[in-house]
């Protein structure tokens, strides 16, 4: 049913193009709510318009105090110089290597005396501190009075271990410094001997400022709405951590244009990641559903890194990750064996859960109700260093998620009843698909009973037959499963008080050290069952407890830990960001 539009958009979608777009934005160092970033956004508009559609920029207070759906805005930051000089070696210069400060520091200059932290109570009052754990340092650089600290934190340290890893403050009042892990293991041994002169120079100021997106639309025949959306930050190069996303996304947009007018209209938007989106929604939730492009350029081999489809949490059901599925499928039918009797791909890909982390977070939170699932590409060896370059952003991987998402895309803006009976097909098959491998039933038949329901949201056809025939075929293998009922028991009602997801930052900050050990402790003790917490809240609607809660987390993901659940949930509780029925 899509065939057509995968072949128009094989034929139109160039990863040259995309790369060139890629190869001029990584020009621009893109923190949020800084110039660098504001003249990156310029030249994106500037392309859609050479391209021929309309685009504006919004703007939205940012000042750090102002909340977007329990989201602080960051302020305005500047930076003109940064640099870090120890027995008069240059270690670190912002002008030569924009990460090599931490980013969002305060302004400091003059000679400080170096010391090495290896544990808490080495971190000393009016002293620049070295540590090797940037998170936990800041905590301590802050609590124990240090002027500010270096690190050579770095999660690439053994692919890449000259890199430099991006980092930064949010909200912590300290400067920085970030050197490589070969640097950071000759600087360890040589203040083991004891501390050392260094001097500081950071010219950098914080002010009241805007955030800025950039929004540009395809138009469609209906007052109707999807969208695409990639984040625009992240500092230079950042290559595949997002100018891929954003170049990709400005490639998409001229291809589209060309297209006939679809019949519902095509929202792209290039947004400070989380912050942007939480204030874009704030105030514009009318969507039908989007797309998000978050690190798609990768050169497979050189990055170790697959591209995966991260569907919509089952909280949020969607046609589209069937979708998504489907249209991967075919373009994985690259080349063929000898005898032409089989077609199968050249790259790495996988289709996941839903994991969070990026803007669709926000977007597939059922609060807002704007499903959105992900193309991304993930581990990456060099995310976040110094060492995201042009060189590991590869033009075929680029072709490749392009023609994924403009399918995407414009099967769903132009669909008619014809296309949705067809996708009501497809979801029943995957559906069915999916009750055969269930180890729940009921659950799998209520969440596949409302992927056909979200269909409806696009066109108003009746799903209810196929909607009996999932129940059919569950009561069927009912028989055949010898199922133990289980008693749910009661437990305590967790419901939501914000739209959107919840966002811990302000209360980490505001945190006194002693409070945030005991939490950071747990989550290290719990790390295996972090990312089941975003999808518990999703479920925490005030109609489930905390045991029907976890039941479904595991369904969804296959792990959970009930009692790390209710931790969770009385600490939200206490600091006042969910409401608790016991």
């Amino acid at each position: 049913m899509f065939r057509k539009v995968l072949e128009d958009s094989k034929r139109e979608v160039s990863g040259k193009n995309a790369k060139e777009y890629v190869s001029e934005i990584i020009k621009f160092h893109r923190i949020q709510v800084t110039e660098g970033y504001n003249k990156a956004a310029s030249l994106c508009k500037k392309i859609f318009e050479e391209n021929g559609i309309e685009t504006e920029i919004l703007e939205y207070d940012s000042d750090g105090k102002k909340m977007y759906l329990g989201f602080l805005s960051p302020e305005g930051w500047s930076i003109k110089k940064g640099i870090l000089r120890i027995d008069d070696k240059e270690y670190a210069n912002f002008e030569k290597e924009s990460i090599s400060v931490i980013q969002r520091s305060i302004p400091f200059k003059g000679e400080v005396d170096l010391i090495y932290a290896e544990k808490e109570e080495d971190f000393k009052k009016g002293y620049l501190v070295f540590t090797h754990d940037f998170k936990k340092g800041k905590d301590f650089a802050r609590n124990y009075g240090c002027l500010g600290i270096v690190t050579d934190e770095n999660r690439s340290k053994f692919d890449a271990p000259d890199s430099l890893q991006y980092l930064s403050f949010w909200g912590e009042k300290l400067f920085g410094f970030v050197i490589s892990p070969r640097e950071g293991e000759k600087l360890e041994k040589e203040l083991k001997k004891g501390k050392k002169k260094t001097y500081v120079e950071i010219e950098s100021s914080f002010f009241p400022s805007k955030m800025k997106i950039v929004s540009a639309k395809i138009e469609g025949e209906k007052d109707e709405e999807i969208i695409l959306i990639s984040h625009l930050c992240h500092p230079k190069p950042g290559g595949n951590d997002n100018a891929s996303g954003v170049g990709l996304s400005l490639e998409i947009a001229r291809v589209l244009k060309k297209f006939k007018k679809p019949k519902r209209g095509i929202r792209i938007l290039l947004v400070p990641e989380v912050h942007g989106t939480a204030a874009f929604i704030s105030e514009n939730r009318n969507f039908l559903c989007g797309l998000n492009l978050d690190m798609v350029g990768e050169n497979q081999f050189l990055c170790n890194s697959p591209l995966l489809i991260e569907k919509t949490p089952d909280a949020t059901p969607f046609f589209g990750n069937y979708l998504l599925q489907e249209i991967l499928e075919e373009v994985k039918k690259e080349v063929s064996n000898f005898q032409n009797t089989f077609k199968y791909p050249l790259f790495m890909s996988s289709v996941t859960p839903f994991s969070g982390g990026s803007d669709h977070w926000i977007l597939s939170d059922p609060t807002v109700g704007v499903p959105t699932p992900m193309l991304i590409h993930w581990p990456d060896k060099f995310y976040h260093t110094s060492f995201d370059t042009i060189d590991k952003v590869d033009e075929k991987e680029l072709k490749r998620v392009g023609v994924i998402a403009t399918t995407y895309l414009y099967f769903i803006a132009n669909m008619g009843k014809k296309e949705a009976e067809w996708l009501a097909r497809l979801v029943t098959q995957r559906a069915k698909q999916r009750i055969l491998e269930s180890s729940d039933i009921d659950y799998t038949v209520e969440i596949e009973k409302k992927n056909l329901d979200s269909i409806k949201r696009m066109e108003n056809i009746d799903v209810e037959n196929l909607k009996k025939e999932i129940e059919d075929l569950s009561n069927f293998e009912r028989k055949n499963i010898k199922v133990k009922e289980k008693k749910i028991k009661k437990g305590i009602i967790p419901k939501r008080k914000f739209i959107g997801p919840i966002s811990l930052s302000k209360t980490l900050l505001e945190m006194p050290l002693n409070e945030k050990k005991k939490f950071t402790e747990k989550m290290e003790k719990y790390k295996d069952f972090k990312g089941t917490l975003e999808l518990a809240v999703f479920w925490a609607d005030g109609n489930r407890n905390i045991y029907e809660i976890s039941k479904n987390v595991k369904n969804e993901i296959g792990k959970v830990n009930t009692d790390f659940l209710i931790w969770y949930f009385e600490f939200l509780e206490k600091h006042d960001l969910i409401d608790i029925e016991r």
